[in-house]
């Protein structure tokens, strides 16, 4: 297991990482063909800011300069009310084990955060915190449009 610190590049990082942090796991080295297959069903970072680029917002890399198998794209200020962190994992299982270890901090807290495939998506509405109990948040609609605009596989 490999542990990799919350960014402190954002607040929505911050909110979000805390969950997440402890369960990015590597895959093993000699699952080269394991990692052809997770590969063809997986979105790419340039693919998901191309997405939600699409649907007018800007995710910027919280974690410039650093070597991480995780990738964490950030909103830089909140857009509507809300921010946003999209974790991209190298498969799709090592995304879904993040959400479930973070879902159980993030839902009564009124984040709205769901896994898509390798994705992890955060939406943190604006003063709301891990551990303080919080009416339930919906998806925002241009969230939403986004990850429909990632390709069909």
């Amino acid at each position: 297991m490999v542990f990799v610190a919350p960014s402190v590049a954002s607040r929505a990082a911050l909110v979000a990482g805390a969950a997440f942090a402890a369960v990015v796991l590597l895959a093993p080295a000699g699952a080269a063909t394991g990692a052809r297959r997770a590969a063809a069903s997986s979105y790419t970072e340039a693919q998901a800011i191309r997405a939600f680029k699409a649907s007018g917002i800007a995710l910027v890399d919280a974690q410039v300069g650093e070597e991480n198998p995780v990738v964490e794209l950030v909103t830089l200020r909140p857009e509507h009310g809300w921010s946003l962190a999209l974790f991209v994992y190298p498969r799709a299982s090592q995304a879904t084990q993040a959400y479930d270890a973070g879902k159980n901090e993030w839902k009564p807290a009124g984040f709205a955060a769901l896994a898509v495939r390798n994705l992890v998506v955060t939406v943190v509405p604006t003063g709301r915190r891990v551990g303080v109990k919080a009416p339930p948040f919906a998806v925002p609609p241009e969230v939403r449009a986004a990850l429909a605009r990632l390709p069909a596989r």
